[in-house]
């Protein structure tokens, strides 16, 4: 029982850190519904960007940042040089 204790302690302990991650996951696909590769993904809060990840050959996504670095709405916004 007193190994118990601690363990369950220290689980609690970690379990908000855990929670301060969010993670953002998607495909980028065209009009004619094709993946689209070398897209830049980008989540900015104000003027920070909190993170950014250029999309596959598949078109798949997945980023992360933590949610105590957003002072503002935060905005995730795609962008590809063959696409103004």
């Amino acid at each position: 029982m007193k190994k118990i204790i601690p363990l369950l302690i220290l689980l609690v302990m970690t379990l908000p850190t855990i929670a301060q991650t969010i993670e953002v996951t998607g495909t980028v696909k065209d009009m004619q519904n094709k993946p689209l590769s070398d897209v830049i993904v980008k989540v900015t809060s104000g003027k920070t960007t909190l993170a950014f990840v250029s999309s596959n050959s598949k078109g798949a996504y997945s980023l992360s940042f933590d949610s105590k670095k957003v002072k503002e709405p935060a905005v995730l916004s795609f962008t590809h040089i063959s696409y103004v």
